[in-house]
Formats: structure tokens, C-alpha cells, sequence
């Protein structure tokens, strides 16, 4: 792409394996690259480069923003059950932030393999380990096989399932058990109550008939930071030109305020915490809001490395300032 078709910028991809490959490429081409919306902290820590933005959160936020009500909802003895890549594996040292809420991980990790399509042994390690909860980190198709064989080895009658709420259609496919379930989201188009998400929203079903999912709302934030940024440099993409426009960036977006950390190109986001309430509903209105944890309240740890954190750390120094403003305001 870069090579043949002269592009310029490069966005994505959903899978943080790839993303940490496509990290070199654009570095060594010399262009932009926005990840979207791989969650994996490597992308913006042991994976750092200066070419790379994230626009969107990492499973660090996804933690701390579900860390109080993990205790108070759940009982505080925790197993984590993940996909075996650089995802599962950087999602599950992510998790450690819940000790700051009181959570205990009985077991170390259990990992299996990305092609799992029986997930038995796992899951009766899971039942074994004496956890109150169990926190299955699982991306793509297999979700729907893994909590339908949760279900099926009735995991959820003797311990809490936690999992972060996924695409509408996903939902949809849950195990009716599931209705209750209380857990964070990345995004849901009924929560956030602003002009941008109502645009979106409008855009979004005019242009290909159907409702923003989980990760529209990642996807045009970070179109709008591109759009901000090029506009400033007057069309101009090169990293020299556009790396200090869009380091320290806040702006409006269809969650509200987003501000991208200047060290480690990380932005700070809100997220969601909600209840299942159904799974047919037409509008796919399946949740009940319970708390939007604002970004400033949710701010994930510095990762990178640290000859390169000694260097770029004190470039926050302002950027925390107005961070602390948001949250004074």
C-alpha cells in the first residue's frame, strides 16, 4: 500500500498481533499510524514508536474503569481465562489494576490457544480454581463459542462471569443467563448524551442502515483527531509535521472529551459501565446505563520503555495540568 498506492496514513487494525507488526513497517516507511482498535498496552508501551497514535483505549482503561464495582458486586477472589496472543497476554497484566479495588487472582492466567473451539480443559480449570469470578479476555468469532460452552458447563452458577460487553450482533447470540450481568463497555450508541454522537448515530444509519456498534465511536474520533491534525498542517501527513499537532490534542468527541498523552500517544477516554436488560430488543437497546467514568478518572499507566520514558515523561507535564482541570471542572 504504502509503496504502490502512495498511502500516506495508515488506520487500524482490530487485531493487536498485527497492529505490533504493522507498528515496525510504518516506522521504517516513515508514515502515520493510528491504531484502531486494537486494545492490547503494547501498542502504546513496550511497542511504542513516535509513528504510532491510538485514538481509542487500551485494556488499562477498561480496568480501572470496572476496579470499584468488581468488590462490591462480585467478591474479591478472581481467575483469568484468555486468548493465547499478544492481546489475551497484555490484557491479563493489564487486569493486575484490579488489586488496587481489593481483587485477588487465585490462579496465574489460564491461556488457550486462539483456534480453541472445545475450551473444556479450560473451563474446568476455571471451575476448580475456588474464584468467586471468572474474567474471560477473548476477541473475535470464538467469543461466541467460549460463553456458549460457559453456559453450557453452567460455569455461571458457581462463580460471577465478568466480560466486557461486545458487538450488538454478539450480544444478541448471549445465553439468556447472561441478563443481569453487570460490566464495562467500550461504547453503546444510546449512552452518550452529545451532538457529535447524534450526528454519528444519523450518519451511521443513513449510510449503511443500521446502528454505530462497539467500535464506530473509535473509528470517528479517530478520523476526526486525522482531520484536526491535517487541517492545521494544511494537508500536510508527514510524521515531522504532524506528530507535535497531535500530541496533547483534546477535543470533542462522540463520548465526550478525548486528550491524547503526549508521551506515549495513548488517549485518555470515558467508558461505560452497564446492566444487561435483554437481548431483543429491535432498536438493540439491550442495557441499562449505570455510570459514565469519565476519562480523567481513568488514566492508564505510562508503559513505555524506560530509556525512552526518561526522555519523554516530562512532555505531561502541561497535558496533566489540563487533564486535572477537566476532572476540577
Amino acid at each position: 500500500m504504502i509503496e504502490q498506492e502512495g498511502v500516506e496514513v495508515l488506520v487500524g487494525a482490530p487485531s493487536s498481533g498485527v497492529m505490533t507488526g504493522v507498528q515496525q513497517v510504518a516506522l521504517d516507511s516513515d508514515v502515520l499510524l493510528f491504531a484502531a482498535p486494537a486494545a492490547s498496552p503494547a501498542i502504546t508501551g513496550a511497542n511504542w514508536n513516535p509513528n504510532t497514535f491510538r485514538i481509542c483505549r487500551n485494556t488499562f482503561q477498561d480496568f480501572l474503569a470496572f476496579a470499584p464495582y468488581a468488590t462490591a458486586e462480585l467478591g474479591n477472589k478472581f481467575v483469568i481465562l484468555a486468548i493465547d496472543n499478544d492481546f489475551g497476554r497484555a490484557s491479563a497484566a493489564a487486569a493486575g489494576v484490579l488489586a488496587s479495588a481489593g481483587i485477588e487472582f487465585v490462579s496465574e492466567p489460564i491461556y488457550a490457544p486462539l483456534e480453541t473451539t472445545d475450551f473444556t480443559q479450560y473451563l474446568q480449570q476455571v471451575l476448580d480454581s475456588g474464584a468467586d469470578a471468572v474474567l474471560p479476555i477473548w476477541a473475535g468469532d470464538g467469543s461466541v463459542t467460549l460463553f456458549q460452552q460457559i453456559s453450557e458447563l453452567g460455569v455461571q452458577d458457581q462463580m460471577a462471569v465478568v466480560a466486557a460487553f461486545n458487538s450488538n450482533d454478539i450480544v444478541a447470540l448471549s445465553d439468556p443467563s447472561n441478563i443481569g450481568n453487570i460490566s464495562w463497555i467500550v461504547y453503546h450508541y444510546s449512552f452518550p448524551d452529545n451532538e457529535i454522537n447524534d450526528w454519528m448515530v444519523e450518519q451511521s444509519r443513513a449510510l449503511y442502515d443500521e446502528n454505530p456498534d462497539l467500535f464506530t465511536e473509535c473509528s470517528f474520533a479517530t478520523a476526526q483527531a486525522m482531520v484536526s491534525a491535517f487541517s492545521e498542517t494544511a494537508g500536510d501527513t508527514l510524521p515531522e509535521t504532524v506528530i507535535p499537532v497531535l500530541e496533547g490534542m483534546i477535543f470533542e468527541g462522540p463520548k465526550g472529551t478525548y486528550a491524547i498523552r503526549p508521551s506515549d500517544h495513548q488517549t485518555l477516554v470515558p467508558m461505560y459501565i452497564a446492566r444487561l436488560d435483554n437481548l431483543d430488543d429491535p432498536d438493540q437497546l439491550f442495557y441499562e446505563l449505570l455510570a459514565e467514568v469519565p476519562a480523567y478518572q481513568i488514566i492508564p499507566p505510562i508503559l513505555l520503555p524506560e530509556a525512552v520514558a526518561a526522555e519523554r515523561v516530562p512532555m505531561d507535564e502541561e497535558f496533566n495540568a489540563e487533564v486535572a482541570a477537566m476532572g476540577e471542572q
